[in-house]
């Protein structure tokens, strides 16, 4: 074989090798990128801020007594900044027995409220539905927003007191049971 065709064989060779190299080097980059994250840990999670801001609760595991209730309690702040908190109760006497009220009890806020029940201003209103005077009183028989009591035999409690404080008007709920009898089979609550 003549040195021409003796090289000609040998850069062949050579380039046929490169090629072979560059293709074995793609396709180990290939196999890299598709398959070897298969088996690499996962990187860590990012650090991200809160997107709310948190916060540290101190709570007393105990409520006095006196500040239970037997509905949902409700709180407000007066327009002047008096803090109010409403807890009430309605029996099921037929009879005014003195347990059918709305307590509302005001101080600087409901842990002072909460840690020194002595020093707690609290005005009791009574909500017995056929006591004049009271709350509830006649609610069916009212001009204003009458509430339908087809046996007399209600028992209201004042839940959700809220403040309009454009006005400074305050407004509750009234949560009113009627033909209930809770001990008997025979009858049915209808609220």
């Amino acid at each position: 074989m003549s040195s021409i065709g003796k090289r000609i064989v040998k850069w062949t060779i050579i380039f046929i090798s490169f090629c072979v190299a560059i293709a074995a080097l793609a396709f180990a980059a290939h196999w890299q990128h598709t398959y070897l994250h298969l088996f690499a840990r996962p990187a860590p999670a990012p650090t991200v801020a809160p997107r709310f801001p948190i916060f540290t609760v101190r709570a007393s595991t105990n409520l006095d007594d006196s500040l239970s209730s037997d509905a949902p309690a409700s709180f407000l702040t007066d327009n002047d900044g008096t803090f109010h908190y409403f807890a009430t109760l309605s029996q099921y006497d037929n009879t005014d027995q003195g347990d059918a009220f709305i307590k509302t009890y005001t101080n600087t806020d409901f842990g002072e409220m909460n840690r020194h029940p002595g020093s707690n201003k609290i005005i009791t209103d009574d909500t017995f539905l056929k006591t004049p005077g009271t709350l509830c009183y006649k609610i069916d028989k009212r001009a204003k927003n009458p509430i339908e009591t087809p046996f007399e035999d209600d028992h209201c409690d004042v839940i959700g007191t809220w403040i309009d404080h454009d006005t400074g008007t305050w407004y509750g709920i009234v949560h009113d049971e009627y033909s209930f009898n809770p001990w008997s089979p025979d009858d049915k609550a209808t609220c």
